[in-house]
């Protein structure tokens, strides 16, 4: 299936985050990254005020689908649905940031408490991801 975000390096990590909401909704409704709220609001807030219209257009595509699975499938959508636009936004932003999904969820706590923006946008969804990996 081709999608808005097909072209992208990190559409496989997109499209797992996505389907994840989907068919594990009982992990995403857990508390998103208690450690990392307002860290990751103000990186993905500074992101996207720097950011480029084609990938502004492109994250406002994925950003409704995971609005949409995410309240189709849990009844606290709201959590979900920022952990999984952080990271859908990190991995738009840096073609590298899909390594990150590989890593255990300690080492990334740890790059992000040394600033590293990946780290901070993806560590939620990390949290979630490694539940059921």
């Amino acid at each position: 299936m081709t999608t808005a975000w097909s072209h992208l390096p990190n559409s496989a990590h997109i499209d797992r985050i996505l389907a994840d909401i989907e068919t594990n909704s009982h992990n995403w409704r857990k508390p998103f990254g208690t450690e990392t709220d307002g860290a990751s609001y103000k990186v993905a807030t500074d992101l996207l005020y720097t950011w480029d219209k084609s990938k502004h257009i492109v994250y406002n595509i994925i950003s409704r689908e995971a609005q949409t699975v995410a309240r189709a499938n849990l009844a606290a959508w709201d959590a979900a649905w920022y952990a999984a636009c952080f990271a859908i936004l990190a991995l738009i932003a840096w073609p590298e940031s899909g390594d990150y999904l590989s890593l255990p969820r300690d080492q990334v706590q740890v790059l992000s408490a040394l600033g590293d923006s990946k780290a901070t946008l993806l560590l939620p969804a990390i949290g979630v991801l490694s539940c059921v990996n």
